[in-house]
């Protein structure tokens, strides 16, 4: 714990990893297959009420031509919930709670977070790239222009598309696109 930043840090190594097993290793016990299997997850937010996308069901529909189950997980439990990241090998998503899952992910998984920029807050936006990296994620964030905070957003789907398309042809070394920095 820094008491000077007021901040808890997740350091993998350190004394948070032995509840991260536990915790899976609970989730695998009660949900020993997931209730959606899919290698490609697109992790839907159509049920949210703050930053909703309004182009979201055209870019799940855009991503299941590439393989990718859309999913929301607030009908699941905690456990099926990890059941369903843990069997993910790509994960993209908007950016909110769902991706907090990534946590339980295995190391490796390929995250494509999108997001709509707001510079007041993007320190604080920028926490699931940050888990990602610390639990040894490839993880790329699409960042779309700010509309109006608390309104609609727009993902440029064939552009973020093209980007997923790359960053899935990409190679363990991380992809040639602007802005990508591997873990």
């Amino acid at each position: 714990y820094d008491v000077d930043n007021r901040a808890g840090r997740l350091d993998p190594a350190g004394g948070i990893e032995p509840v991260i097993a536990r915790l899976i290793a609970a989730a695998e016990a009660r949900v020993p297959d997931p209730p959606v299997r899919a290698e490609r997850l697109y992790i839907s937010r159509r049920d949210a009420a703050s930053r909703p996308m309004a182009n979201e069901a055209e870019l799940e529909a855009r991503l299941a031509a590439l393989g990718f189950n859309s999913v929301m997980l607030t009908p699941y439990t905690l456990s099926e919930s990890i059941a369903i990241i843990r069997a993910a090998r790509v994960i993209a998503a908007p950016h909110g709670a769902g991706l907090s899952h990534l946590l339980l992910a295995r190391p490796g998984t390929a995250v494509f977070e999108l997001m709509p920029f707001n510079e007041e807050v993007l320190h604080v936006r920028l926490c699931m790239a940050r888990l990602s990296r610390l639990r040894g994620h490839r993880h790329l964030l699409w960042v779309e222009r700010r509309e109006q905070e608390g309104m609609a957003w727009h993902a440029s789907i064939p552009e973020a598309v093209a980007a997923i398309e790359a960053f899935l042809r990409s190679d363990a070394a991380g992809p040639d696109i602007p802005g990508f920095a591997s873990p």
